[in-house]
C-alpha cells in the first residue's frame, strides 16, 4: 500500500513540475512532509500522531510557500526558510527551552 500510495505521489509531483528529476522532487516531498508533521503538533521522535494535524500543517505549508513567493523569494530559497520553521519548532518544544521560558516567567 505505501508503494503504491509512493508511486501515485511521485506521478502528481512529476507533472505538477513537468519533471521527472526523482532527485529534486524527494528532496522537497521529504522537508515538507517533516514540516507537515511538526507543525502539526505531532512528535517528530515518534509516538502520538494525528492526521488532522499533518493535514492543518500541510495547508500551513502551502500558505507559507505562496507567501514566500508572493514576496518574491525564489524556489531555491524556499528550503532554507522551511528549514528555519523546524529548527524553531523542535527548540521550542524541547524541555529544556520550556523549563528556561518557565523560569523567565517567574
Amino acid at each position: 500500500m505505501c508503494g503504491i500510495l509512493a508511486g501515485v505521489a511521485g506521478l502528481v509531483n512529476s507533472s505538477a513540475n513537468a519533471s521527472v528529476n526523482s532527485a529534486e522532487i524527494g528532496s522537497g516531498i521529504e522537508l515538507d512532509a517533516i514540516l507537515a508533521v511538526a507543525l502539526g503538533g505531532n512528535l517528530l521522535g515518534g509516538g502520538r500522531f494525528s492526521i488532522a494535524g499533518s493535514v492543518i500543517g500541510a495547508y500551513t505549508i502551502r500558505a507559507i510557500t505562496v507567501t514566500l513567493y508572493a514576496m518574491n523569494v525564489r524556489a531555491d530559497q524556499l528550503n532554507v526558510f522551511k528549514a528555519i520553521i523546524i529548527v524553531i519548532i523542535i527548540v521550542a518544544s524541547s524541555d529544556v527551552f520550556k523549563e528556561k521560558i518557565r523560569k523567565l516567567i517567574k
